[in-house]
């Protein structure tokens, strides 16, 4: 976190100012995963669906009990989903 001191005070006044616009993400052709924490807010999750609907092959996953810091909170939960989805994606021989 020390690391990241100098963005803690522009990040949420751009956080704020961001209009979400997700059919940015309409032309992604591979596969994404969505990872949401079960815990979000509202408005959290009205944008994630957003994306989600924009992205042809997405898929989300909530993080039961979890908010925006998942990869903290619970990371052995956060690292199953991803190495799940990746999985899911290898060619099977």
């Amino acid at each position: 976190m020390r690391d990241n001191a100098l963005a803690l005070g522009p990040e949420p006044r751009a956080l704020a100012a961001y209009e979400p616009r997700p059919e940015r993400f309409s032309r992604l052709r591979m596969p994404v995963l969505l990872l949401l924490g079960g815990a979000s807010d509202a408005a959290m999750r009205a944008t994630v669906q957003k994306i989600r609907d924009a992205i042809p092959q997405s898929e989300l996953v909530l993080l039961a009990g979890q908010r925006h810091a998942a990869m903290y909170g619970a990371p052995e939960l956060f690292a199953e989903e991803i190495l799940r989805f990746v999985a899911s994606r290898e060619p099977r021989g």
